[in-house]
């Protein structure tokens, strides 16, 4: 076979190949993150076999502590994987409330970055242009975005979907719960480190000094969303704020975002309040927190926040 040859027969594998990757991709009905499971698979299927009491939302440090362990039938967990930002939050609680009887409780976990998404990162075209679909929902990010929707072709945004349908291990499937433990404040304490520090917690600390005095707009305008639509459903709704480095926590009590939640009369809990987690429980990303960390922070939030086991 002549060089010329070779080129045809790798350009129609490649163009072969190109269509049926496009075709698995818009016909096969697989949940691509966890945003994508909870959202057209939880809320559309399985939420509607039971009536719950509490509804609780969050992130991926709430997912962690939430979702491995098994809590009350009364309690329904949509906590998910990766940023979706308080509009994606809003959007989720919307959803539930059109197509189920109405809760009693709603909890918003979340870490302080969150509060700051403003639907303009890597994440945002995976982890929500593509999953808050609706009309309304998409008409609704356009009043305030008119251009959200209008950026066309993107091959990285093109690129990032189309390998998460290459990587079928790693699709998000939900995991079997494990009975809930303790760890003692007598282990934390004696396996802290107040003096640690690293690069990602010193940049942390510089990101919210910098942030001090900024409020985002879609934080802003979705968190108060989110309480009134619960208000006007007769919802108790409480946010929830998760571990942070002390310095952090510090810092982010005295920004204009903290002070904005305190003038929407909001039912708030600050879990650094019942206990500081020392900088080296903190994983390499500043955000998450390791083992048994974890678990405390599980017992934390039964014991201060919501009874979950």
């Amino acid at each position: 076979m002549n060089n010329k040859a070779w080129l045809y027969s790798f350009i129609a594998f490649t163009l072969v190949l190109f269509i049926c990757l496009e075709l698995a991709f818009q016909l096969i009905n697989f949940s691509r993150t966890e945003v994508d499971y909870v959202v057209k698979e939880k809320l559309s299927k399985e939420v509607k076999e039971n009536t719950y009491e509490t509804l609780v939302l969050g992130d991926s440090l709430g997912r962690n502590a939430l979702s491995t362990i098994k809590i009350h039938n009364s309690i329904l967990d949509l906590t998910t994987n990766n940023a979706i930002s308080l509009a994606g939050q809003y959007f989720i609680i919307k959803r539930y409330l059109q197509n189920n009887p109405r809760p009693k409780n709603i909890f918003l976990f979340t870490i302080s970055e969150h509060l700051y998404e403003n639907l303009d990162t890597e994440h945002t075209y995976l982890y929500f242009k593509t999953v808050f679909t609706n009309e309304d929902e998409i008409s609704e990010i356009k009043a305030l975005r008119p251009g959200f929707y209008d950026d066309g072709f993107s091959i990285d945004s093109y690129t990032e979907s189309r390998l998460k349908l290459l990587k079928f291990l790693t699709h998000f499937h939900p995991k079997p719960r494990i009975v809930p433990s303790n760890i003692s404040l007598d282990w934390m304490e004696s396996n802290s480190d107040n003096d640690f520090m690293n690069e990602i917690i010193r940049r942390k600390i510089n990101i919210k000094e910098q942030q001090i005095l900024t409020i985002n707009e879609i934080p802003e305008i979705y968190l108060e969303k989110i309480n009134s639509l619960c208000k006007d459903n007769n919802i108790e709704f409480t946010l929830v704020l998760e571990p942070m480095p002390k310095t952090v926590n510090e810092i982010f009590n005295n920004s204009k975002v903290f002070n904005y939640i305190e003038t929407l009369d909001i039912r708030y809990i600050n879990i650094n309040d019942y206990y500081t987690f020392s900088n080296n429980f903190f994983k390499t990303d500043g955000i998450h927190i390791s083992g048994n960390a974890n678990i405390y922070y599980q017992n934390l939030i039964d014991k201060h926040v919501l009874d979950l086991y």
